[in-house]
């Protein structure tokens, strides 16, 4: 009997069929998808898209009243195109923008803006259109500009690393800015805010650009668009004084009042840069002399205080006895 030869052993041979089973299958099975795919996106579709709202006035002019409600910067806009143009529009060119000119209009007129308005001046849909809004029409009118000074505040929370805080308050650069729009509306804001935003794990002096809210775009211009914002992280640091003594404000308590215990340990905590600044003479603990004398019980609690950026941890003992003699 003759041997085989150059063959794969039966077991290899039914392994290299599965194997090539498999692979077509799954290619297959990703060609009807990408099939189905390319299909679905030649189909047309319809879509709801915020599109913002850009209105454009003379140099002089700006938008004063806005009707009940506040203004709207962005309009919910029906879009119909097929698959692609959809797709290009939401994630890979979104520039669209509703664009309305009253730059010609005459100052303390009140003018509204229609839904056929909003929908036919909505530009850079490529070769999508806009078809309709749930918009209401949107009632304006133009006033004169003026400029105004308010203070930047900022909403901006720092958390400091694991052993470290914040010394202080945090810092604005400007804390100034001009705001320009109507006269009227100016003239009611008596500050401005940045973004919100949140810096973690902290643990140095820091110094972060933050943008200047633009919520008011369409009615207020700013001198700038970001600030700055900075302030002191220090690590933590505690220095525990003893006999610390307690004074009383008012008047003096005389001979015959007697306040027990009359010193006391105090525990501070702030940075360890800081630490180093603050000596006993910093720290007041005190009561009020005619809270001495009204007290009926011969137990009160002592009033301590220490300069900013300085925290108390404790003060031992907590309470002051007070005895007649």
């Amino acid at each position: 009997m003759e041997k085989n030869k150059n063959k794969f052993p039966t077991f290899l041979g039914k392994g290299v069929k599965e194997l090539t089973s498999k692979k077509a299958l799954l290619g297959a099975f990703l060609f009807a998808v990408a099939l189905w795919f390319y299909t679905s996106l030649n189909q047309e579709f319809y879509t709801t898209i915020k599109i913002p709202l850009k209105i454009i006035t003379s140099n002089n002019w700006s938008i004063e009243f806005t009707g009940k409600d506040r203004f709207i910067n962005e309009v919910p806009i029906e879009v119909k195109g097929n698959g692609w143009q959809l797709f290009n529009l939401l994630f890979i060119n979104p520039a669209y923008e509703i664009v309305i000119d009253l730059s010609n209009k005459d100052i303390d007129s009140i003018y509204q803006i229609s839904r056929n308005d909003l929908i036919d001046n909505v530009k850079f849909l490529g070769n999508a259109r806009a078809v309709s809004t749930n918009s209401p029409p949107i009632t304006i009118r133009l006033g004169r500009i003026g400029i105004s000074s308010v203070e930047v505040k900022p909403r901006v929370r720092i958390i400091p690393k694991e052993g470290f805080l914040l010394i202080g308050k945090i810092r604005v650069n400007p804390d100034i800015i001009n705001i320009r729009g109507n006269e009227k509306i100016i003239k009611q804001i008596q500050y401005w805010s940045t973004e919100s935003r949140v810096f973690t794990d902290v643990d140095e002096p820091f110094l972060f650009e933050v943008p200047l809210k633009d919520t008011l775009s369409n009615l207020i211009s700013l001198s700038q668009k970001e600030v700055k914002v900075s302030g002191e992280v220090q690590q933590i640091a505690e220095l525990i004084f003893y006999d610390v003594p307690i004074k009383t404000k008012g008047r003096d308590l005389g001979e015959n009042h007697v306040l027990v215990p009359d010193k006391f340990k105090v525990t501070i905590r702030s940075g360890i840069d800081m630490i180093t600044k603050i000596n006993p003479k910093d720290i007041n603990i005190s009561l009020d002399y005619y809270q001495i004398m009204n007290d009926d019980t011969g137990v009160l609690v002592p009033e301590i205080s220490v300069p900013e950026n300085y925290k108390v941890l404790s003060i031992e003992p907590k309470y002051v006895y007070h005895y007649l003699r």
